[in-house]
């Protein structure tokens, strides 16, 4: 098979991809090579990153979110980036389509189906920044006023499977985004360009820079170092049962960060 669908041809050569900290793009200096499950092709070239790398980017983020370049813009601001990736992501359907069918071997169809559905994600989660507010209450006697505060928790680590690549971290990054918080982001290392691609998405979208990052490499180095790094506040797992115990103990033994967690088998 030469083509993914009508008019689509497989690349000569694979795709070589850098990975995202601080709002730039950064050279790997070891690779994951990909091939195409349905084409058995060579399609990307992915880095191999460090603890070191990820070190940069929890800083990058902690910086970001620490300087309220993004945390500290009203939500209506931070509403008005998320539609504005959204028509993006609209515009650039079929490429990430395309590179997600590659890597992931899925239909195209179906890869397309995914990529309108986290379109609306950011949309919802444009919306869900809005909606965002406290409480009050005087309940508690003539001398006392009572008020409750919500303020975004921080550096976010996400790390993805490699399944649904880009609906799973659409169906997170968004609402993420929209609360204030910084992200770094861990996909799946055969699947990562998708991911990569959104990070050059929501840069064209005007996010301020450290605040969404990528690191890629696999789950034992990067994955690990993300459940145990001080420095993360919360992480978000998709993945197995077994992984998302160590993610527990991971977190319990370092800073008892928050855990997400969609676990199978």
């Amino acid at each position: 098979m030469n083509v993914v669908a009508k008019n689509i041809s497989l690349p000569s050569k694979p795709r070589t991809f850098g990975f995202f900290v601080d709002g730039e793009w950064r050279a790997g200096k070891e690779f994951f090579d990909r091939s195409s499950p349905a084409h058995n092709v060579p399609v990307t070239r992915i880095p191999r990153c460090t603890r070191e790398d990820l070190d940069d980017a929890v800083a990058a983020a902690r910086h970001a979110f620490e300087n309220g370049s993004w945390s500290g813009l009203p939500s209506s601001e931070r509403a008005a980036v998320l539609l504005k990736v959204a028509g993006l992501l609209r515009e650039r359907r079929d490429d990430i389509a395309y590179w997600e069918v590659l890597e992931n071997g899925k239909p195209i169809s179906q890869a397309k189906g995914e990529i309108d559905h986290c379109i609306a994600c950011f949309e919802m989660a444009a919306g869900a920044a809005r909606l965002l507010h406290g409480d009050t209450f005087n309940n508690l006697g003539e001398g006392l006023f009572g008020m409750v505060l919500r303020e975004p928790i921080g550096v976010v680590g996400l790390i993805t499977p490699w399944n649904f690549p880009f609906m799973i971290l659409c169906e997170r990054a968004p609402f993420i985004l929209a609360s204030g918080c910084t992200l770094v982001v861990k996909p799946a290392e055969v699947t990562s360009a998708t991911t990569l691609l959104l990070a050059e998405v929501l840069a064209d979208a005007g996010l301020p820079k450290g605040v969404f990052n990528v690191v890629t490499g696999t789950g034992r180095t990067v994955g690990q170092a993300m459940t145990e790094h001080q420095d993360i506040d919360m992480l978000s797992f998709t993945g197995s049962t077994g992984v998302g115990k160590s993610c527990i103990h991971a977190a319990a033994d370092s800073n008892l960060k928050k855990l997400g967690l969609e676990l199978g088998v």
